[in-house]
This record gives C-alpha cells, sequence and structure tokens, in this order.
C-alpha cells in the first residue's frame, strides 16, 4: 500500500507513529522497513507519542509498536525484530553483578513506561512471574532512563539493542527481564 501510494502521488509524506519510550537507535529500522517493504517516500514525518494509536483513526501510515491492540480489520503487521529488556545500573552502584530480588524494595528504581513494555510497577521475571517494584522514577523516555542509570540515580530495566545496547552500564538483576518484538 505505502509503495503504490508513493509511486501515485509522487511527493507524497509518509507519517509514522513510534512510542515516546523506544530507544532512538531503533530508528534505524526505518531504512531496513523502507528498504524490505519497498517504499521511499520523498518525507518522513515521525509522530513520537505515548498513547496506543491507530492507523486510521490517528491519520498516520505506518505505526511502529511494541502491542499488537491497534491491529484489526484489514491492517497488516509483521514483526521487524525482537529485543531484550534488562536492567542495568552504574558501575560504582551497589547492585553491580547483584541478583538478589530482594535487594530492589531498598533500591531507586526507575521505571520506563511505554505501550507494549514492561509494566512500571512490575518487572517481568526470566522464568515467569513478576516482582513488584516501587519506582522513584518513572518516565516515558529511554534515552532518559539510561542517563538517569548512567548518572547513579537507580537501576533501570532498559531495552536492548544490540551486543553494546548500555555503554558504560553493568549487568544487575539477571532474572529480571523479557523479550518484546517491535511490529
Amino acid at each position: 500500500f505505502l509503495k503504490q501510494r508513493v509511486q501515485r502521488e509522487g511527493d507524497a509524506t509518509i507519517r509514522v507513529s513510534i512510542p515516546n519510550g523506544l530507544d532512538v537507535r531503533f530508528l534505524s529500522v526505518l531504512q531496513d522497513l523502507e528498504a524490505q517493504v519497498g517504499f521511499n517516500a520523498r518525507r518522513l514525518e515521525l509522530v513520537f507519542t505515548d498513547r496506543s494509536i491507530h492507523p486510521v483513526r490517528d491519520n498516520v501510515d505506518m505505526v511502529i509498536t511494541l502491542e499488537l491492540d491497534v491491529v484489526d480489520g484489514d491492517l497488516h503487521f509483521f514483526s521487524l525484530f525482537q529485543f531484550d529488556w534488562r536492567c542495568f545500573v552504574a558501575p560504582t552502584h551497589a547492585l553491580a553483578g547483584c541478583d538478589d530480588l530482594e535487594q530492589l524494595s531498598k533500591a531507586n528504581i526507575i521505571s520506563l513506561e511505554t505501550p507494549g513494555g514492561p509494566k512500571s510497577f512490575e518487572w517481568p521475571l526470566r522464568d515467569g512471574g513478576a516482582v513488584a517494584v516501587a519506582p522513584r522514577y518513572v518516565v516515558n523516555s529511554s534515552p532518559a532512563a539510561r542517563e538517569l542509570v548512567a548518572a547513579g540515580a537507580g537501576i533501570g530495566l532498559l531495552p536492548v539493542l544490540g551486543p553494546n545496547a548500555a555503554p558504560g552500564l553493568v549487568p544487575a538483576m539477571t532474572s529480571v527481564g523479557m523479550t518484546s518484538s517491535l511490529y
């Protein structure tokens, strides 16, 4: 559809909705997507939002999302890739390398709130279930959460994109985390 529209209109602007919480490094997927789908718009308008978006209701051409509840009717979706969520702290933080879940109740928690991501007050466990957390910071920006963690403000559950996803940070609470798909 996008390819046909761009060919038909020539000077088309493609509006793409992206969750606020996603790390800006995820934007490289747009170039891959253009090549994969075969559309080459003259202009991409990136709309960052912290709410669920529906392509028709919200007048966007493409929705990049972590959740599939926006898909209905004749809309098409596919998984772009999967990625993990893992806990990180600053290298000098007391929880560096720690996996004692009881320590979370004493720690400053940095929760990243993004539609389809982990819940702000309940972090998923890799073997199933969840652990309740009481965040000191709730943010809707992955870069902001990463900066808070790097500054030593606490432990954060962050999206991991690539092998060097959290430069300067060290893992903690390896039993906490989940895998998400980007659609």
